[in-house]
């Protein structure tokens, strides 16, 4: 099978047992594969319902799955998180964290959220953290949290 670049199959793959050989064999050599074309594969794999494979593929958070090329980023993450632990000092993803700064050269800024405190008072904490990130990093940003962090 082959895969358009919004996640169309080119071929009517069977399921049940109907696949050709070679669609079978797919994963066999999946290092040589076009990343885009595994992850339609896996969809095709695991989701029976076509509906459900449909809105996976038009789904572009799923595209994420794929992996960045190597080298250095000009990014800044800004963390929304630790609403229930330790705010700036938390320690969520610390290690994905370190790493991303070691191997990518990406830069975190943890939100001083706080336990139990308001949405107003977290939202200006994410605010301040943002305008952190944009007046000392001067990079391109994006926000990564949960909770009342979202």
């Amino acid at each position: 099978s082959s895969y358009t670049e919004n996640g169309d199959c080119n071929s009517s793959m069977e399921t049940g047992g109907g696949s050709s050989i070679s669609e079978d064999l797919f994963f066999a050599n999946v290092k040589d594969k076009n990343e885009g074309d595994v992850i339609n594969a896996i969809i095709d794999a695991v989701f029976f319902y076509e509906e459900e494979r449909d809105s996976l593929r038009k789904d572009p958070l799923v595209r994420l799955l794929i992996a960045n090329p190597p080298g250095q980023y000009n990014f800044t993450i800004v963390t929304a998180m630790g609403v229930i632990t330790e705010g700036a000092q938390g320690l969520e993803l610390a290690a994905a964290l370190e790493r991303l700064e070691k191997k990518r050269n990406v830069k975190t800024i943890r939100a001083d959220t706080g336990t139990a405190r308001s949405f107003e008072y977290n939202g200006s904490k994410i605010e301040q953290a943002i305008e952190k990130a944009v007046r000392l990093e001067k990079n391109p940003f994006g926000i990564l949290g949960y909770s009342q962090g979202c």
